[in-house]
């Protein structure tokens, strides 16, 4: 397990029977977050920020963190199994933030079941898809070079979680392990679910859309157009970061993250 899991409890469960760990620390308020497409992996400074202001809950993807190959299929299916878990657990008008992929989780979660999530604070989301079919909305993740691709997700290399000759044998294994998970559930459609933007566009949920200022993963403006997609929604853009702002920037991300819970 990551250092980020040393820092938790760990916690097993079967939700519609499909096995799910959560990671749970630090004390106060319970706010639910949700992991982007590369794990949970580098996101030890954020986290213990937020951990001493709330308690922290951290459902796993299935198939990644060394978790158990998955057989379900799309997002749908793992904002489902996340709802049942928080019906397990009687999580009920939580706030929830999501990174990148989870940010589209908890989308989908919250038209599924508005009444289960309080707020969403979304950083680096995706989910929504704009424009024609020929305009591109998301870098091409599998037509890159690595190092092209990690100039395109990081403005901070040193915040990056490509492979590295420091890493474990168990470390790689499980790095390969959440690219191939993550394949599955944002290949096709890519990055999105394209009937979603109109049923978010009916919530009344409070959301804050947090980007990163260097984001050069998304095309120009495309976070103004999301957050422009609710009844009820904020974009703050953090300063130097990139596509992940909780990595290339963990303090400011925290800071904004815990003025929208306080707000």
């Amino acid at each position: 397990m990551s250092s980020v899991g040393a820092a938790f409890a760990a916690e097993e469960y079967a939700a519609a029977g499909e096995p799910v760990t959560l990671l749970r620390g630090g004390t106060g308020p319970q706010i639910v977050f949700l992991h982007d497409e590369w794990g949970v992996s580098g996101h030890e400074e954020f986290l213990q920020e937020l951990m001493q202001h709330h308690e922290v809950i951290i459902p796993i993807v299935p198939g990644f963190l060394a978790t158990s190959p998955s057989s379900l299929r799309d997002v749908r299916d793992l904002a489902l199994l996340f709802l049942t878990l928080f019906a397990d657990l009687g999580l009920t008008a939580s706030p929830v933030s999501g990174a990148s992929l989870g940010g589209w989780i908890a989308l989908e979660m919250t038209v599924m079941r508005p009444a289960a999530i309080a707020q969403l604070i979304l950083l680096g989301p995706v989910g929504l898809r704009f424009g024609p079919p020929t305009d591109r909305n998301f870098a091409d993740i599998y037509a890159m070079e690595d190092e092209e691709l990690l100039d395109t997700l990081y403005l901070h290399r040193e915040a990056s979680r490509a492979p590295s000759g420091s890493m474990s044998e168990e470390e790689v294994r499980n790095f390969a392990q959440c690219r191939e998970a993550v394949t599955r559930f944002i290949w096709e459609p890519y990055l999105h679910n394209p009937g979603l933007e109109r049923w978010v566009a009916q919530l009344a949920t409070p959301v804050t859309v947090l980007s990163g200022a260097e984001d050069r993963f998304v095309t120009a403006g495309y976070y103004d157009r999301f957050a422009a997609v609710f009844v009820d929604a904020r974009h703050e853009v953090i300063r130097g970061a990139g596509h992940f702002p909780h990595l290339d920037a963990p303090s400011t991300t925290t800071e904004a993250v815990l003025r929208s819970l306080s707000g």
